[in-house]
């Protein structure tokens, strides 16, 4: 009787141990008159008789089973087989853009494409600066004969003849000239050689005064400098000086402006100017002091432009280079002198005063004085101002005829050298007949009058000449 009472007691601890661990609601031990009731998880009743008898009844009163204590984990089974692979998922969202991979190595080189079309042409360019004179090539070979050319030009007149002794013993002392005309000669050329004129001298002891009658200009260029000079038989004149003329501007302009230059010249180079045929060329060259440079120079624009060649039997032309004019008068014989004057403008800075001046021996009362200067002037540093170049016989201007003068003006400051020729014939002077003897011939600077003086200049880099020629009434 105790161990089966002990025994329902057991179950009951064990019971009640496992109730107190669920959750259940309501209260889960009772009382009553069939003994104790315990209720347990899913309304599981355990029931004690007085007899000590224990079962386990639901809420109705029906028999009920209940699972056991856990027992020990059992030893783990072998294991399936791989089940078959199950349906694709769904794609998942876009990640976030990684980070640039690092540059790999260059491929390599891929072979040469066909060429392109060609395209179209491009436009000009501008002009580039004029380059320095090259030297000479080599000498190429002899070409092929080529086909007869066209009639030529009607030649120049022949000379009569050549006279090697003194004019009186010649039949025909007539002396030669020509004149050459070029129609809008346009040259644009920077350097070398411009037009050319031939003569036949008839005489060994003549001389050639030659002129040139056109226009010229420098442009795209400051502070710069070009020389227009003439060659007999391809070298300069040197005695007495050469026969050149130069355009000189500190600021950049374009300007053509008409020029004349004149000269006599006895020799060339080494070698006199004897009779029979003579070349002249005009030639276009770089000043001196001017590093070689040459410019955007241009001859001859829209005019007609001459060459004149005229042999000429002065009684004397001093040969004697100077830089500046002689102090004591400079006497010559009669009829025709040349004074030259090399590079004046070396110690010809002047405003005021005389420039230079030259001594004629006039043979006769009847006849009258024709002078010409041949250089250039410039006036600067001023505006609204006027500056004079005149001839002087003995201290006083020429009153027959007007003064032989010229002037610059303009209303603004430029230092621009004009080539000049100032030219002028004169038979009374001081209110008199200019009579025969020494005659002291100046060339002199100064203002016009009510114009404030200006910076004059004379002769700049180029040999300025002082010709007198006495001539018949």
């Amino acid at each position: 009787m105790f161990v089966k009472f002990g025994l329902a007691f057991l179950v009951i601890l064990t019971v009640l141990q496992y109730s107190l661990s669920q959750e259940v609601d309501g209260p889960a031990i009772l009382t009553d008159g069939n003994g104790i009731r315990i209720k347990s998880l899913g309304d599981i009743v355990f029931e004690t008789s007085a007899g000590g008898n224990v079962r386990a009844v639901d809420e109705n009163g029906r028999p009920a089973t209940m699972a056991g204590l856990k027992g020990e984990p059992g030893q783990q089974g072998q294991k399936g087989e791989t089940g078959g692979r199950g349906a694709a998922g769904q794609g998942g969202s876009k990640g976030a853009k990684g980070a640039d991979g690092s540059t790999g190595p260059p491929g390599p080189q891929g072979s040469p494409g066909s060429p392109g079309l060609v395209g179209p042409a491009g436009s000009a360019g501008p002009k580039g600066a004029t380059g320095s004179k090259g030297d000479n090539g080599a000498k190429g070979s002899m070409g092929l004969t080529g086909g007869q050319g066209d009639p030529g030009l009607k030649g120049e007149r022949g000379a009569h003849g050549v006279c090697t002794g003194d004019a009186s013993t010649c039949d025909d002392p007539k002396l030669s000239w020509n004149q050459c005309v070029f129609d809008n000669l346009n040259s644009q050329k920077d350097y070398g050689f411009l037009a050319g004129c031939n003569i036949s001298k008839v005489r060994n002891d003549t001389l050639l005064r030659i002129t040139w009658d056109g226009n010229m200009r420098i442009t795209r260029c400051s502070i710069c400098c070009m020389r227009w000079l003439f060659f007999i038989n391809g070298m300069e004149c040197t005695d007495p000086a050469p026969i050149d003329n130069v355009l000189y501007q500190s600021s950049n302009y374009h300007i053509l402006r008409h020029g004349h230059f004149t000269g006599i010249c006895r020799q060339a180079g080494e070698r006199e100017l004897t009779a029979g045929l003579n070349r002249v060329q005009l030639m276009l060259q770089d000043c001196p002091g001017f590093d070689g440079f040459v410019y955007d120079a241009y001859t001859g624009w829209n005019t007609i432009s001459r060459i004149i060649i005229e042999e000429v039997v002065p009684s004397y032309i001093d040969t004697t280079p100077v830089t500046k004019p002689p102090i004591a008068p400079q006497v010559y014989n009669p009829y025709y002198c040349q004074f030259a004057y090399p590079n004046l403008s070396r110690n010809r800075e002047r405003n005021l005063g005389h420039i230079a001046n030259i001594s004629f021996v006039k043979k006769a009362d009847d006849t009258a004085l024709r002078f010409t200067w041949e250089g250039n002037f410039r006036k600067q540093r001023c505006s609204t101002c006027c500056t004079q170049w005149y001839i002087t016989i003995d201290g006083t201007r020429c009153t027959a005829h007007e003064d032989v003068r010229t002037t610059i003006s303009a209303a603004r400051s430029f230092n621009l050298f004009f080539p000049t020729t100032l030219s002028g014939v004169c038979f009374e002077a001081g209110g008199g007949p200019i009579g025969k003897g020494n005659v002291l011939l100046k060339l002199e600077v100064g203002n016009c009058d009510g114009s404030p003086i200006a910076d004059g200049a004379s002769g700049f880099n180029q040999s300025s000449r002082f010709i007198v020629e006495e001539i018949p009434i």
